[in-house]
């Protein structure tokens, strides 16, 4: 399947949107006297997930490009770590999406391209401020939204401040803090939303997993 120039382009967007999106299972929040409805339950993550150093996880990703009003739904197994490392594998694919903390790489298989961003300054920035201690809260404004369908809190994040890469995260949390599903609106209106299964903790992760050699003939596309 070939992509229309206009969709690569929202793909290398919705990839860094991505990074922060998924790296958000990693968030924590200040705490506030007295503290809102909305720090509690980013405290919950905060305490769910302080002591970890990597997570993987399978996935189911919808993905809604606004321009083209299309839908594509696709599924794979994702691996991040506390350092900012990230890949994502999919199935019946050999498309990757991989950072190293330094250089984003996406790589679309049916058009042999591979797409190579290097983060630096205030993107940099982006990726690694939820490690911080009061990241959430500080770039964030935070609201909450009450599920009736299931148990759980709806957290909602928008940034204080534009952001070229991100215009809201919208995460699905439970009671005990995890992060079961995951919305990243990118500023241009396309969606990733995630839900999340099998999620380990700390796993055995090599470090070549987060690193990507394309195939021969591979086109290299640098902005």
């Amino acid at each position: 399947m070939r992509y229309p120039v206009g969709r690569k382009r929202a793909l290398l967007a919705l990839a860094v949107a991505l990074l922060v999106g998924a790296s958000s299972l990693f968030m924590s929040s200040a705490r506030t006297q007295p503290p809102t409805r909305a720090a509690v339950v980013a405290a919950r993550v905060e305490s769910h997930y302080r002591a970890a150093k990597r997570i993987t996880a399978r996935f189911e990703q919808t993905t809604v490009f606004a321009a083209q009003a299309e839908t594509k739904v696709r599924t794979g197994r994702l691996a991040l770590t506390r350092a900012g490392n990230l890949s994502f594998r999919y199935d019946g694919s050999a498309d990757r999406v991989v950072f190293n903390g330094k250089l984003l790489r996406t790589y679309v298989a049916a058009d042999e391209l591979l797409y190579e961003r290097s983060l630096r300054g205030n993107e940099k920035t982006a990726l690694t401020r939820w490690f911080a201690a009061d990241a959430l809260s500080e770039r964030f404004s935070l609201r909450t939204i009450e599920t009736h369908d299931q148990p759980g809190t709806v957290l909602v994040a928008e940034p204080k401040r534009a952001d070229p890469t991100l215009a809201q995260l919208v995460l699905h949390v439970a009671d005990d803090g995890s992060v079961s599903r995951l919305l990243v609106v990118d500023a241009q209106g396309n969606t990733n939303r995630f839900v999340f299964s099998d999620v380990r903790i700390d796993p055995d992760v090599p470090a070549s997993e987060f690193r990507f050699r394309a195939p021969n003939g591979t086109t290299v596309v640098k902005p």
